[in-house]
């Protein structure tokens, strides 16, 4: 009865943490040791360049400048199968027009769409700044609050710089 309960339980949790996740995530990349979101964006072989945005807007909670060893980055997302597409829903809110930004910040903005003010300018990057937004500007939320990217079913990829990189890898970091 006990082991009955126990897988219950177990299928119960694993049922809710697929559920509370956002984009289902197809390959990823698994960072390493010194790995910075700024060497994905200037990699010298154009093959291996990975741009903020595609980082960012895919993985909106993630951290370029704290980037831990092990954690992943996904690079593709499924948002083509009916659930996929489910998951990569936005809702979209536009920054009145009489806007005051001395009393309405991206803090308060972020509260009130449920978000964090990192997701908002990352799922928006380069057009959400919060140092000075813009009024009318259309700006992508989801309304569910989810953001993190569903690795279950995701395929790690082999991510190589390129040679001068790997150079640079050993010598500067």
């Amino acid at each position: 009865m006990k082991s009955f309960f126990f897988v219950v339980v177990v299928g119960l949790l694993t049922l809710l943490k697929v559920n509370g996740l956002g984009y289902i995530c197809k390959e990823h990349i698994v960072v390493k040791h010194g790995d910075r979101c700024h060497l994905y964006n200037d990699a010298p072989d154009p093959d291996y360049r990975i741009k903020y945005s595609e980082i960012y807007n895919i993985n909106p909670n993630i951290d370029c400048d704290n980037l831990r060893s092990g954690s992943k980055i996904c690079i593709y997302i499924d948002n083509e199968t009916k659930k996929g597409l489910a998951r990569y829903e936005f809702e979209e809110y536009k920054i009145k027009k009489d806007y005051d930004p001395k009393k309405y910040t991206c803090k308060e903005l972020a509260k009130e769409l449920g978000s964090t003010v990192m997701e908002l300018e990352h799922t928006n990057f380069p057009l959400l700044n919060c140092r000075n937004f813009k009024r009318n500007l259309v700006i992508r939320y989801k309304k569910d609050g989810k953001y993190t990217p569903d690795f279950s079913n995701s395929k790690p990829i082999k991510y190589d710089y390129g040679k001068e990189y790997s150079k640079n890898l050993k010598t500067n970091y």
